[in-house]
């Protein structure tokens, strides 16, 4: 190595150009650019995995194949279930569990009679690459079992908020409740206490197959968001993109997608099987929640949140009659990764705005009498994408684009301009 020499060129130079003279010097052997190497896909040797109906096209959506290259998930990221129990025993789950409370049978074995819990947890963290039955979406996250549900999926929301308390006591940083019902500010308190715990919490939107935006129709725990969108609601969506039947949407309360349909994973005694809802799709987006732990466990719930928001890919074009229903779009547990751990380049080349403005200023008039308004971005060099969101001065986010071509972004509203 006495002889290999890194050199760092100026932000400005074309690293083509300067390779190529290099390579005309007498006196250096050889020249190349400092390549970027990436992890390989990561591919379990679970059974199941492949063969199921249609774990690893539900699992391809998200390039997940692509995101354990990254990351398989941290022992130190906990995952509360709040929900009918985990059969703690199950061939997939042994020693991933943490016996909480069963709030049901008072007492502290929270075994599950139904199935809907070890469901939940085996998509979160079932045990990877143990030639046994399915992957889990975080191969070494562990789970926190609280069981607030009975043998018919039936609870009550005084046990769920106590579930919640004690799951951002123990120091879960992810709570899954794959449960709802009419709107409680009781249930509002204990968000409250999760998120200023830095535990995000995501909640399965609901399988009334209705828009629930308008306050008289608010649920708990999705509309849950204390004004500062303090829980990740998520929506159900087919392999295909397209929003689930069943599932609920919003503007206001629903922040990304997952596929909830036929989702593979474990059930008690060691069983298998499919099931469907947003109850499906919530533990989807909590798996990924506990890989972004698991490569910085300092990152605040909001940081959390944003980064799968800002992950997801839209699918309004998919869903026209869904327009700005669907959040963010649909999760994609690679880029939310990457937008964390940055992919080095081969040289200091650092992107810089040079001028931002918009006409008129402020847009609010024009924007309520549905007029343009003109927003100006000069880089200091061509991205290779461009990443738009767009937020109302309430703090409300409206909508979130992501472009390749610069030219010209078109974006309506109503007359509100909040919507």
């Amino acid at each position: 190595m006495d002889h290999i020499y890194h050199l760092i060129l100026e932000p400005s130079s074309d690293v083509a150009s300067a390779v190529d003279y290099l390579r005309q010097q007498p006196q250096i052997e050889y020249a190349e650019p400092n390549y970027v190497a990436h992890a390989l896909d990561v591919i379990p040797n679970d059974p199941y995995y492949a063969t199921s109906p249609n774990l690893k096209s539900i699992y391809d959506v998200y390039e997940m194949e692509k995101a354990w290259g990254i990351t398989t998930g941290s022992s130190s990221v906990v995952v509360a279930v709040i929900d009918t129990g985990v059969d703690h025993t199950h061939s997939d789950l042994l020693g991933k569990v943490i016996l909480g409370y069963d709030y049901v049978n008072q007492d502290s074995t929270p075994t599950d009679d139904h199935g809907h819990g070890t469901q939940v947890a085996g998509t979160i963290a079932a045990i990877c690459n143990n030639g046994v039955g399915i992957s889990g979406i975080g191969w070494n996250t562990r789970i926190y079992a609280l069981k607030v549900l009975d043998s018919n999926g039936a609870g009550n929301f005084l046990t769920v908020g106590q579930a919640i308390y004690a799951a951002a006591t123990y120091n879960a940083r992810v709570i899954n409740l794959s449960l709802g019902g009419p709107y409680s500010s009781y249930i509002q308190s204990a968000v409250d206490y999760a998120f200023d715990k830095y535990c995000i919490v995501v909640v399965a939107a609901g399988n009334d197959g209705v828009d629930f935006s308008a306050t008289a129709d608010w649920q708990s725990p999705v509309c849950n968001d204390g004004g500062k969108n303090e829980v990740l609601g998520v929506a159900s969506v087919s392999t295909n993109q397209k929003l689930s039947s069943f599932s609920n949407y919003s503007s206001r309360f629903v922040d990304v997608c997952a596929v909830g349909e036929k989702v593979f994973s474990t059930l008690p005694e060691s069983q298998y099987g499919s099931l469907s809802g947003t109850s499906m799709a919530a533990p989807m987006v909590s798996g990924v929640a506990a890989l972004l732990l698991a490569r910085n466990s300092q990152l605040f719930a909001s940081e959390n949140r944003d980064l799968i928001m800002a992950g997801a890919n839209s699918i309004d074009s998919v869903n026209p009659s869904y327009n700005g229903m669907l959040g963010s779009g649909l999760l994609d547990a690679f880029q939310s990764l990457l937008l964390l751990s940055p992919t080095p380049t081969s040289s200091v080349d650092t992107m810089t705005i040079q001028q931002f403005y918009s006409y008129p200023n402020p847009a609010a008039n024009s924007v309520q009498y549905g007029n343009n308004v003109v927003f100006h971005l000069k880089l200091s060099k061509e991205p290779l994408g461009l990443r738009v969101l767009i937020y109302a001065y309430s703090g409300k986010r409206l909508r979130t684009m992501t472009f390749s071509s610069f030219s010209a972004i078109v974006w309506r509203t109503d007359a509100s301009g909040e919507d």
